[in-house]
């Protein structure tokens, strides 16, 4: 908030003028899917018990989210321009800081983290039927942006000579 207090008002913004029409339709799908994950995690935990995992895989899901966080909240930090669609300003500039260094969009690599490690968090593993769904989502969603950002913001062509990978160093 002290670093970007403008972001945050912005991100608050579901659907702005300006985003793409494939971001559109990731936004109509992303909050029902993420929710269907606390749904299936209380039919699952509470209703039917259709499934139980063991405490060191809740435990894993836990140390892996902690590190998610801590990299979205750095890439929220670095970058000015970090809101919930993709759209391109007037004003906009590559962000080559932070995490931005080691991968395109740390920010959706947190979010592929973080979708398939709640229903871990929960010790559920119907949970990570919709994870799933969401996170192959945010793979593409990734791929549609970087090919919007290489098509319309200057300087992002060299950019990603310099970072390689959009999501995961040495993979993707």
């Amino acid at each position: 908030m002290r670093i970007n207090p403008r972001l945050l008002n912005e991100r608050g913004k579901f659907v702005k003028e300006g985003t793409k029409p494939f971001d559109k339709v990731f936004a109509v799908l992303y909050l029902p899917l993420t929710y269907m994950i606390l749904i299936i995690a209380g039919l699952d935990a509470v209703r039917y018990e259709w499934s139980i995992m063991p405490l060191w895989i809740t435990l894993l899901g836990v140390a892996m989210t902690i590190p998610a966080y801590f990299v979205s909240f750095w890439a929220m930090a670095e970058n000015s321009h970090f809101e919930c669609t993709v759209r391109l300003q007037e004003e906009q500039k590559v962000c080559k800081s932070g995490p931005y260094r080691i991968v395109r969009h740390p920010g959706y690599a947190a979010g592929v983290v973080s979708v398939v490690t709640a229903p871990l968090i929960l010790g559920l593993w119907w949970g990570l039927v919709p994870g799933a769904i969401v996170a192959v989502m945010l793979v593409i969603r990734t791929a549609l942006e970087d090919r919007t950002l290489q098509r319309e913001l200057p300087g992002y062509n060299d950019y990603t000579k310099l970072t390689n990978f959009r999501l995961l160093p040495l993979v993707w």
